[in-house]
């Protein structure tokens, strides 16, 4: 690209050929009006899709409908991509959105697949989840903002605190929330959509110098590596039992049965309904109803705990709910090993013994104390307790770059406990 169209901005489109216009609005005052495509149709995407084949920096960002379906999807998919001049700066910002209910997504998983195509995300972790669930998409080479920046030290790490402090840029709680599912979008959910996915090109280029500088780059790919090949064969799964329910923990025997009959009957309506639980009534309120047992209708009112239209539409299914409950035997509970509690008590005090050092490097480097090593990590350790480099890479607890980073480390800590303890 010839450099007389270069420009200073980190955000311009200069040659993009773009059917919608929005306008960023900066607390400065400045705006950015940036254009994008709105990929709703076959022909739309092989379009799109010949845009991507020629980039290796690609933004991505994604919109679901979380706050207002039983099961949550991908309803949009945001990619911001910059071709760069001779002399290295940016040029030219493409912005595309592309709509999944009206294209097949699943065309494009060769080029996620691509080594050679980064990807930029912000706190990938649960979109990739959704991406692989939904389309089979896996992305080969990732580079996610959000473990770059906790990385690196910032201490305010969403995506919105950071556009705000880097970027003067605000963005609306309410459109976020909004019914991404509807169609068609509105205008504030295309500006909202934009402004995700605009600054991730320059974000990643500030946070991939800062990785650099502070040599911790090799480090922040290795993890980022480790996220994107998770294994995300499981995510949005809903084979989870009634007992498996935090809220379920939270009742006694006695009430159990009138609570599993309103657990299972706001489950039948959620889905009926395609609406989160919660917007069918919330678990404080099953529990509230479980405990006070209303028999009638008047006795339901009287409850305080759901509304007049809730009694009106819901309240002859709760109280044949309560009724049928009161009469259900339910069995004890399932007994489960835990997975979080720690009852051996040498073994509880190695993992204090690992803590208490976590704190200690992650108060040296700056970082939070789960970007040293998970709690899960810590807790495997401590009931190997292995004694030598060797024997922690044998147990698979750690990748092969944690593994070299602390792992003689944690071994001397482990042999430190082993000999006070006795």
């Amino acid at each position: 690209m010839e450099g007389s169209h270069c420009v200073a901005s980190p955000l311009s489109a200069t040659a993009f050929m773009s059917d919608i216009q929005v306008d960023l609005a900066t607390r400065n005052g400045r705006t950015h009006t940036l254009g994008c495509v709105l990929v709703d149709s076959e022909l739309d995407l092989q379009r799109f899709e010949r845009a991507l084949s020629t980039h290796t920096l690609v933004a991505l960002d994604t919109e679901s409908n979380s706050a207002h379906s039983y099961a949550s999807r991908i309803c949009l998919m945001q990619f911001a991509m910059v071709r760069r001049c001779w002399d290295g700066r940016d040029s030219e910002l493409e912005l595309w959105l592309l709509d999944p209910d009206r294209v097949d997504v699943r065309s494009l998983v060769p080029l996620f697949a691509d080594p050679n195509r980064r990807f930029v995300m912000h706190g990938a972790q649960s979109e990739l989840g959704y991406l692989h669930k939904e389309f089979r998409i896996r992305v080969a080479n990732l580079f996610d903002t959000q473990i770059a920046a906790r990385l690196a030290g910032w201490t305010s790490t969403s995506i919105g605190s950071i556009l705000e402090d880097e970027f003067q840029v605000h963005q609306s709680k309410r459109v976020r929330m909004s019914d991404w599912g509807k169609r068609p979008f509105t205008a504030s959910q295309l500006t909202y959509a934009c402004g995700d996915v605009a600054y991730l090109v320059p974000l990643y280029r500030k946070l991939f110098r800062c990785l650099s500088d502070c040599d911790r780059l090799a480090e922040g790919l290795a993890h980022m590596e480790e996220v994107a090949s998770a294994d995300y064969s499981r995510v949005g799964s809903r084979d989870k039992t009634f007992w498996d329910h935090q809220t379920t923990k939270q009742v006694s025997l006695k009430h159990m049965g009138v609570y599993k009959s309103l657990w299972e009957w706001r489950e039948e309506v959620a889905q009926a309904w395609d609406r989160p639980r919660s917007r069918v009534v919330t678990d404080k309120v099953l529990l509230s109803l479980a405990h006070d047992q209303p028999t009638t209708r008047r006795l339901l009112e009287q409850c305080k705990c759901l509304d007049r239209r809730q009694v009106r539409l819901l309240g002859d299914d709760i109280l044949s709910c309560i009724q049928q409950g009161q009469s259900q035997r339910v069995a004890v509970r399932p007994f489960k090993p835990s997975t979080t509690s720690i009852t051996d008590r040498r073994e509880l005090g190695l993992f204090n013994a690992l803590r208490k050092w976590r704190l200690g490097k992650s108060n040296e480097r700056g970082i939070d104390p789960d970007i040293v090593l998970s709690k899960h990590s810590l807790k495997a350790i401590a009931a190997e307790a292995p004694m030598s480099v060797a024997a922690l890479a044998g147990y698979h607890i750690l990748p092969d770059w944690k593994l070299e980073q602390y792992g003689q480390e944690v071994v001397e800590i482990v042999q430190g406990f082993s000999q006070v303890s006795g």
